[in-house]
């Protein structure tokens, strides 16, 4: 399971243990990072207090943990099947999370954090005997780099002076780079000491995050202090003209009688009264502040930065089960897919399969909403085929231009 599934920020304490987490974790000391430490520490509060951050982020690490996840032959394109160390880490990552529940939480540490950190654990000496195979948490996992160094663009490989080192039980636990696998979002803030670390989407919405923030704000504030909702104020005049003056037990008789009201079975729905009364509305209504409706281009916002739909927010009203559809597709093409090919690819160069007969691949075909482009794909490949043999036989075409257009196709 994710390790922030079972946690619920709304109603927590401030000297609960998530918080303690948090500020315990984040404000450490690091090389040219305690801004870096600081919007960690903001990051994960949004996505743990935040509800579009948290649906955004734990669907999208859901989508990516429904790849098939497959070590193939290059020259046949068939799984391999065996006990080799490798596909049986892939398969089974370690003792506590499956292949499904690691990737869903790798998938969450990249979109909070904007890093991953997997850690392949081996014997000492035996640097292809994988044991298991773990995520860690970014937020307590540091980059330090000793000393000066050259531009890292002048370096054909990793420099000796970058350590790598995580802090648990507050200790901290050197890394080896060797059994270490950093995947990074963009950084377009680029700095001598924090080039090798990403940046979390989150930064660029922040403004937006905070626009939620102060609306569901408002919103507890009116729903707990809503205070009276209206006024009843004496109509009937004396014999002067002015308006009679309502005793104190005239208040209580009238607040008691009005305590018989209600929409439920047991109480009376309709007030008579030989009173003459005035009614004048106090109370503020969430809806009358529109504080939700203001807030939908933050929502769309935030989903853009994420490649995100918003269609499949459940907040986004009026969106029918063929948009929702479309949405599935589009998110899977353009955000999902992309990202866990870029993931496959990491994977692949660690275990520097360039130079092996077998690579790792990550497959989607199987997901519903990406079945009917299969099969129009299908269609208009046979159709395709069926035209280009017609024409080779011809001899219209050579066997170079069939194939030409079959590269067309992405074949």
């Amino acid at each position: 399971m994710s390790l922030f599934d079972s946690i619920n920020p709304f109603g927590k304490k401030k000297d609960s243990q998530i918080y303690k987490d948090i500020e315990d974790g984040f404000f450490m000391p690091m090389t040219g990072g305690s801004s870096l430490k600081w919007e960690n520490n903001t990051y994960l509060k949004d996505y743990l207090e935040v509800p579009e951050i948290n649906a955004i982020i734990n669907q999208k690490s859901r989508a990516f943990s429904n790849g098939i996840l497959k070590v193939v032959s290059k020259t046949t394109n068939k799984e391999i099947v065996s006990n080799d160390p490798l596909i049986k880490v892939l398969r089974n990552p370690n003792w506590f999370q499956s292949a499904k529940e690691f990737r869903m939480q790798t998938k969450i540490f990249r979109e909070v954090f904007g890093n991953e950190f997997m850690y392949l654990l081996t014997p000492v000496g035996q640097k292809e005997s994988y044991k298991a195979l773990f995520t860690l948490p970014p937020q307590k996992t540091e980059i330090e780099i000793v000393g000066t160094s050259n531009p890292y663009f002048l370096l054909d490989k990793k420099p000796e002076n970058i350590r790598y080192k995580v802090k648990w039980n507050d200790k901290y636990e050197p890394i080896d780079y060797d059994s270490l696998i950093h995947i990074n979002s963009n950084n377009g803030y680029v700095k001598e000491d924090t080039y090798l670390l990403g940046r979390s989407v989150l930064s660029g919405v922040q403004p937006n995050i905070q626009n939620l923030r102060v609306a569901y704000e408002a919103r507890n504030v009116l729903i707990e202090n809503r205070g009276a909702l209206g006024i009843f104020t004496n109509d009937s005049k004396d014999a002067t003209g002015a308006a009679r003056a309502i005793t104190l037990t005239d208040k209580e008789n009238i607040q008691k009688d009005f305590s018989r009201y209600g929409i439920t079975k047991e109480k009376w729905q309709f007030i008579i009264t030989s009173l003459s009364l005035k009614y004048q509305q106090i109370g503020v209504s969430v809806k009358d502040l529109m504080l939700f409706e203001e807030c939908q281009e933050d929502r769309e916002r935030i989903c853009d930065a994420f490649g995100f739909p918003i269609e499949l927010l459940s907040s986004n009203k009026g969106t029918t089960f063929a948009n929702k559809n479309e949405a599935s597709k589009l998110l899977y093409q353009n955000t999902i897919i992309p990202e866990a090919q870029e993931w496959v690819d990491a994977l692949n160069d660690r275990f520097d399969t360039q130079s092996k007969d077998w690579h790792i691949v990550i497959t989607f075909d199987h997901i519903a909403c990406l079945q009917e482009d299969l099969k129009s794909r299908g269609q208009s490949l046979t159709l395709l085929t069926g035209a280009l043999s017609k024409a080779y036989l011809d001899k219209a075409i050579t066997l170079a231009q069939y194939q030409d257009e079959l590269k067309k196709f992405g074949i």
